[in-house]
């Protein structure tokens, strides 16, 4: 039979150096946390994402921390929480649209503005954490094998146009110009 230390590769008995080290790279006692990995952080996705999209993804690991790690894919952030994490109001759409198209986000609901006492806000998901309905993680980030690939992912993204500049918004008119305009009344009669 295999020793337990032996299969660590390490072949003797746990020092109390080894203990202590392990002891201190715990997480805080009583802290939420968050994980991300070494192979995550040094993947192309990752390093071809802009800061604001970087902070999205922040954020939105704050919200899953703040649920104990149990709610990914059910974790709403909204755009207020967003910007009052210093995101950029006007950045935040395009912020959340890179990190999806990197594959470290997921748009489970698209939400729409509140207005009153109506509230429809979006649902995240992050991809490499399992989802509360049991989704495995897809690990989406994975799918780039170059920075080329994840920089042309991002200049499609940046070079799409808002969503407010593909609507041109005209001013409503004048009681005056709406009559005009439908013949109900002509200037001097």
């Amino acid at each position: 039979m295999i020793a337990r230390d032996d299969r660590r590769g390490g072949g003797g008995a746990t020092t109390s150096r080894d203990k202590k080290l392990r002891d201190t790279s715990r997480p805080p006692e009583g802290e939420p946390w968050g994980w991300l990995t070494r192979s995550m952080l040094e993947f192309e996705a990752w390093t071809a994402m802009s800061l604001a999209a970087r902070m999205i993804v922040d954020r939105v690991l704050i919200e899953h921390m703040s649920h104990a790690g149990r709610m990914n894919g059910e974790l709403i952030v909204t755009y207020d929480q967003f910007e009052a994490y210093g995101i950029r109001r006007r950045s935040i759409p395009k912020a959340i649209a890179e990190a999806v198209a990197l594959g470290f986000l997921d748009v489970i609901h698209r939400g729409r503005r509140s207005y009153g006492s109506v509230n429809r806000p979006s649902v995240y998901g992050l991809t490499w954490l399992p989802r509360l309905d049991l989704t495995p993680a897809s690990n989406r980030w994975r799918r780039f094998t170059t920075r080329e690939e994840a920089q042309a992912a991002v200049l499609r993204i940046a070079n799409r146009p808002a969503r407010a500049a593909r609507v041109q918004r005209q001013s409503a008119p004048t009681p005056t110009q709406d009559i005009e305009r439908r013949g109900e009344f002509a200037p001097g009669q």
